[in-house]
């Protein structure tokens, strides 16, 4: 026979279990710090709200728990939580329970839907970058605060880290800096709060489209240039014998290519101009 499930009570004057530990958020004011974390940013972006981007803030984070309820041998305890750096994942966690919690019909208090896609937010920050419309400053490998130079940008990737304030940034497999931020003046000017859409192209829609661009010739798209990066890594893969043939090797990086095309035009593109180049190399 099962025993019965009981929970146990809180000691006088303690505080109950189960609730969540949540500092004062006057304290934690996302409109009036000078400087934004990637996560940050991404929140903004997708949400347009200060509440939400104070949800994704390292140094709220810190100051935040929950009791968990944990059952054993027929009695639940409630184990304490503290949150987690923010990151990538839990961008993704956060929009997961918003989807849960539509699909249940929860309450005001639930996390809500975002506006633009993580996917699309993640991409218009590394346009915007690139272009120069946000700057960006960051830790080097040696802890010395840098600037993010703007042509970099089309080569970066940012990563997931389990550390406070240190989301690692790559170029291809070498790590280059932790931490980045982005003064919240110049996001909120870039990505205003009216107005829930992001500019996610790399380049001019004039040097995009060819109806607006008769003089390009046919083969030279306005991708070149940021491509070029993602071949050197083809290149490498090729190179240690860890993909077999271009397409393979363009399937690894393809996620991070510029365009609006699917994962597959993306993929036909890399290995097309991988192997133009090779042929001209060795030409």
């Amino acid at each position: 026979m099962k025993k019965p499930v009981t929970i146990e009570e809180p000691a006088p004057g303690a505080k109950p279990k189960g609730a969540s530990c949540r500092p004062d958020s006057a304290r934690f004011d996302p409109g009036k710090a000078a400087f934004w974390t990637y996560p940050m940013v991404i929140a903004w972006i997708s949400w347009r709200d200060l509440d939400v981007v104070r949800t994704f803030w390292d140094e709220y984070r810190k100051c935040c728990s929950d009791h968990v309820p944990r059952t054993a041998n027929g009695v639940t305890t409630f184990d304490l939580k503290h949150w987690e750096p923010a990151n990538i994942r839990a961008l993704g966690a956060f929009v997961r329970r918003a989807s849960w919690a539509a699909s249940d019909g929860a309450g005001s208090d639930a996390p809500k839907a975002p506006s633009v896609p993580l996917g699309d937010a993640i991409r218009s920050v590394h346009a915007a970058a690139s272009e120069g419309k946000v700057s960006a400053i960051a830790l080097d490998l040696e802890g010395n605060e840098v600037k993010i130079e703007a042509y970099s940008w089309s080569r970066l990737e940012i990563r997931n880290s389990d550390k406070w304030f240190e989301l690692p940034i790559y170029v291809g497999d070498r790590r280059k800096y932790t931490d980045a931020r982005f003064p919240r003046d110049e996001v909120m000017a870039v990505w205003p709060a009216q107005n829930l859409t992001v500019e996610a192209r790399p380049v001019a829609e004039s040097e995009i489209n060819p109806r607006t661009s008769p003089g390009k010739k046919k083969g030279q798209g306005s991708y070149a240039a940021v491509d070029e990066p993602l071949l050197d890594e083809m290149a490498a893969l090729l190179k240690n014998l860890s993909v077999a043939s271009p397409e393979e090797a363009a399937k690894r990086v393809a996620s991070r290519a510029h365009g609006a095309g699917t994962i597959e035009s993306k993929v036909e593109r890399l290995a097309k101009r991988f192997r133009k180049r090779t042929s001209k190399n060795s030409a």
